[in-house]
């Protein structure tokens, strides 16, 4: 039952059963030539999710870009001792510029040292010596490695090529899965992002519905464009839910029949600008739908919708709708469970429902308790700032960094005003320097924006924010002391998983936390 959460370090995209329904995606010629390559798409009913899905699709929910072969390699039992070049597909359409940009060691060898670089060169009537000399020169950079027979070259033939991530070869978004030796077999669990549950709801189905039904408007399904509470006004099969209170007489509309609207950016006009209704209780990279619906026997079908994503150093394409599928998922029944993760207001991405009690939200009803009350407590020196700023969270490693970034919620491209550390729940967060408290609350909300938020002036222009916290040790007007403690860290807020964002500002704007912190 789906209410029983899949094991995802036994699931790969190998062994999702095979798509049902074949497709395809013809990008026009501008696209293209905008990209420099063509992320043209055809998929066949039968063909599991490797083999048509590419490494870009998951850029920003799975990440698998910043996998190496090594690292798959020791997940998977690889033997990549035993491959040649021609196995790593991407390698044939690198340069030796791009090599050298991606290996960077390279640059300091000798030609003789890196055979199907040696090969390439040959008849040239001047030579260099080193690969660093090749590079120099216009002409001989930009000599493709797809002008060799590959087979010919073991993996090891490139010096640091199975170390190298994924994500520093050239053009490596358009690489097909099963293209990269052993990925489609690393589990779900082991992904660079693995899956998060979305929430925390578990529900029971009540009833199943077939398409004669109409007009339902108590819905818990849509999409990210339109909401997740579209009404349906004829063939409205569906699931109707008992418990728990929280979606009582709800409504997961079947997605064989209702279609939405899905994608952002350029691509979103693919399929028509549309997908079938569903949820995403596991996350972006894929949607789960209620196919056939059976009154009879009181069943229903399931099944995942996955999208294609492009998006290099130069374009944001954004994503098509959720189209590409079905792909068969877990069986439902009446009286049986089923995982809906987040439903309303309050429930935020977390994995446990011992997480969300820690952030003050009751799994069942999905309501936030009030905020915490500070715990007392004196500082250990007046208050006074210092004018360094020490680190709030020091042995913590840093998540995301100062600067623009593909916002990892929204999907579009966006300042990010602080620095991530990665601190697992309930770390204690303290104070970078003394100062006065001047809000302790909740920004945005418990889902989006800052959630549980600190802010402290040290004056002379000066502020700190301390982001996405679990609780808190200081009340408004508090003056605190360098070190002193601050909350908890959590999720809260507009956040994938538990860290905190930590920012300085100067006169109202973000700075760079890195360039302050002693």
């Amino acid at each position: 039952m789906l209410g029983i959460k899949p094991d995802w370090t036994r699931i790969t995209l190998r062994s999702l059963p095979a798509i049902l329904t074949s497709g395809s995606f013809e990008a026009p010629t501008d696209l293209i030539r905008e990209l420099g390559y063509d992320p043209s798409r055809l998929w066949q009913a039968g063909q599991t999710a490797d083999e048509y899905l590419l490494l870009g699709d998951f850029q920003d929910s799975f990440q698998l870009q910043r996998f190496s072969l090594s690292d798959i390699a020791a997940l998977v039992g690889l033997d990549w001792e035993a491959l040649r070049l021609a196995d790593l597909a991407l390698v044939g359409w690198q340069t030796i510029a791009d090599l050298v940009q991606a290996i960077p060691d390279l640059a300091d060898l000798p030609v003789r040292e890196v055979p199907p670089i040696a090969d390439l060169l040959q008849g040239q009537l001047e030579v260099p010596q080193t690969i660093a000399e090749v590079v120099q020169n216009e002409v001989l950079a930009e000599l493709s490695l797809g002008e060799l027979n590959l087979e010919q070259y073991e993996l090891s033939a490139i010096p640091g090529l199975i170390d190298a991530p994924l994500e520093t070869f050239q053009n490596w978004q358009q690489s097909v899965i099963d293209q990269i030796p052993g990925l489609a077999d690393v589990p779900f669990a082991n992904f660079p992002n693995p899956i998060v549950e979305q929430g925390v709801v578990v529900g029971m189905v009540d009833v199943v519905f077939g398409p004669a039904e109409g007009d339902r408007t108590n819905t818990i399904s849509g999409s990210y464009v339109e909401g997740f509470n579209v009404p349906c006004q004829a063939d409205c099969a569906h699931l109707e839910l008992a418990q728990p209170e929280l979606v009582k007489g709800t409504q997961w509309i079947s997605g064989k029949y209702q279609q939405v609207q899905g994608g952002r950016g350029t691509l979103a006009s693919a399929n028509g600008g549309l997908e079938p209704t569903g949820r995403h209780p596991f996350g972006n990279a894929f949607k789960v739908a209620v196919l056939e619906t059976d009154e009879a026997t009181g069943t229903a079908e399931t099944g995942l919708y996955f999208r294609m994503c492009v998006r290099n150093a130069f374009v944001d394409l954004g994503c098509t709708p959720y189209f590409i599928g079905p792909i068969p998922w877990l069986p439902i029944q009446e009286k049986g469970m089923i995982f809906l993760g987040q439903i309303k207001e309050g429930l935020s991405t977390t994995d446990s429902a011992e997480v969300a009690a820690a952030k003050g939200i009751d799994p069942q009803t999905g309501e936030p308790s009030p905020t915490p009350t500070p715990v007392a407590r004196t500082s250990s020196s007046p208050g006074i700032a210092t004018g360094g700023f020490i680190n709030p969270a020091p042995g913590y490693p840093i998540t995301s960094s100062f600067g623009y970034r593909t916002h990892p919620i929204h999907g579009d491209r966006r300042l990010h005003a602080g620095t991530d550390l990665g601190t697992p729940n309930g770390t204690i967060i303290r104070a970078a320097d003394g100062g006065q408290v001047t809000f302790a609350g909740i920004s945005g909300s418990l889902t989006s924006g800052y959630g549980r938020l600190v802010i402290i002036d040290h004056g002379n222009g000066s502020e700190t924010y301390y982001a996405h916290l679990q609780g808190f040790f200081v009340r408004q007007g508090d003056i605190i002391a360098q070190g002193d403690p601050v909350g908890r860290a959590n999720s809260s807020g507009g956040s994938t998983g538990p860290h905190l964002h930590f920012e300085i500002r100067q006169n109202g704007q973000p700075q760079n936390p890195m360039n302050y912190l002693s």
